[in-house]
C-alpha cells in the first residue's frame, strides 16, 4: 500500500508541475513535448490542485509503511480528492460537448482530444485504492 501510494502522489505531483512550469513557459524542449502530448494547459491552479492531492497521497507513505490505520485514510483522502477533480473534469467535458452539439459558435471547433487532462488520465490508477478503502472497508 505504501508502494502505491508512492507512486499516485507521484503521478499528481509530477502532473501539478507540468501543469505550472507550462503556465510559466520558458521550459526545457523535453518538457514541451510531454506537455503537448498530454494536452497540459498550462493552468496554474490546476497544477495547485494536482500538487496538493499528490501530497496528500505521500503523506501518507510513512504511516503505511509503519502499518499505522492513519495511512489508509490519507489514501482515502487523496482518492476522494481525486475523484472529485475527475468528476468536476468531465462534468466540464460533458458541458463544452453539449455546447459543441447545440451548435454555440465558441464550441464550433470542439475536439473531446484536448479536453482530457492528465488529472482525468492519472484518475485511473487511482480506482484499485478507491476500491481497497471505499467499498473493502480498509480503513475502518
Amino acid at each position: 500500500m505504501a508502494a502505491y501510494s508512492a507512486l499516485l502522489g507521484g503521478l499528481y505531483v509530477f502532473a501539478g508541475l507540468l501543469e505550472t512550469s507550462t503556465w510559466l513557459g520558458s521550459n526545457p524542449s523535453i518538457i514541451r513535448e510531454i506537455s503537448s502530448l498530454l494536452h497540459v494547459a498550462g493552468d496554474v491552479f490546476a497544477g495547485f490542485i494536482l500538487m496538493v492531492i499528490g501530497l496528500v497521497y505521500i503523506r501518507g507513505i510513512g504511516e503505511l509503511l509503519k502499518g499505522d490505520q492513519e495511512g489508509v485514510s490519507y489514501l482515502a483522502v487523496g482518492s476522494l480528492l481525486s475523484t472529485a477533480l475527475f468528476l468536476l473534469c468531465l462534468a466540464n467535458i460533458i458541458s463544452n460537448g453539449l455546447g459543441n452539439i447545440l451548435g454555440f459558435e465558441e464550441w464550433l471547433g470542439w475536439n473531446l482530444a484536448y479536453e482530457v487532462r492528465p488529472g482525468m488520465i492519472i484518475w485511473f490508477p487511482t480506482a484499485p485504492g478507491l476500491y481497497l478503502v471505499w467499498f473493502k472497508g480498509l480503513g475502518r
